[in-house]
């Protein structure tokens, strides 16, 4: 990278469309890009400092020869960029600071509301995959979890176990929807995705913050985009979940009017069209 030179990148923005949760498993996600960006302006520096100005967010500076794990830090922006710069150290990446200014389309808030809750879903896995002596659901053969299913209980506690079963079930519901997709099986399709989204509610359970029953804003907005398209597309919670979004399929030519109802008791704003590029 020279000095005096700004470099111009830019990403679009991702759907999920199957696999919730199954990424950190290393299980099978179907994704897709859609037509919102981040854009980033980026030039080298001297001070070997990384300087990160994101629009509408505090500034990150992070100083290169000080990449080890912050715990004051965690779940910050900081540590993000700190340990994305170490892991390129580890790997024998030569690294050199730099100032990047980011602007994006891409909605803000659909993220996670609770942190403690998203990092509960890795953690009760894990315990699952420790009674096979295994380190991701990905290696742990099904048909062994079923049959252990007791000793798993035990050991993990009930809600890993429903969790694990979502897992299982999610990462082959990624293999049927890829396969609907390509054989034009658009119905199919969109079941798969009202299953996931019906089992992500149920059995993975990141649609209400655990000890937050009183916060019922995203299962209330996916029962009342249910109640709306009445049998027709799909709903489901979207990425992490515990709150942020949902992701609806609207029949074509009918967005406009089935956005007015959310957006009347939601609030102005908060349906967004989104389309998936080629």
């Amino acid at each position: 990278m020279a000095k005096d030179r700004v470099y111009e990148f830019s990403a679009p923005g991702r759907v999920e469309i199957g696999g919730n949760h199954t990424d950190h498993q290393h299980g099978r996600v179907l994704a897709a890009a859609i037509d919102l960006t981040t854009n980033a302006s980026v030039c080298k520096n001297d001070d070997e400092v990384i300087r990160v100005f994101s629009q509408g967010y505090d500034p990150v500076e992070v100083y290169i020869h000080d990449l080890e794990l912050h715990e004051a830090e965690k779940n910050t922006t900081v540590a993000l960029v700190r340990g994305v710069s170490a892991a390129f150290v580890q790997r024998s990446c030569p690294i050199g600071g730099f100032d990047a200014r980011i602007s994006s389309t891409v909605l803000p808030g659909s993220g996670l509301s609770s942190s403690a809750s998203y990092s509960a879903i890795p953690e009760e896995l894990h315990r699952v995959c420790g009674v096979f002596g295994k380190e991701y659901l990905r290696d742990v053969d099904e048909a062994e979890f079923y049959r252990r299913l007791p000793e798993v209980r035990a050991a993990a506690g009930g809600r890993a176990v429903l969790r694990a079963m979502h897992i299982f079930d999610d990462n082959r519901r990624v293999t049927e929807q890829t396969e609907a997709l390509r054989s034009g099986r658009f119905d199919s399709f969109l079941r798969l995705v009202n299953e996931s989204g019906e089992s992500s509610w149920k059995y993975l359970q990141n649609v209400i913050p655990s000890g937050s029953s009183e916060h019922q804003e995203m299962a209330f907005a996916i029962a009342l985009c249910k109640k709306l398209l009445n049998g027709r597309g799909a709903v489901r919670v979207h990425g992490g979940g515990f709150a942020g979004t949902v992701l609806a399929f609207v029949p074509n030519g009918e967005f406009e009017a089935f956005k007015g109802r959310p957006e009347s008791i939601l609030g102005s704003g908060c349906c967004h069209r989104l389309r998936i590029t080629g």
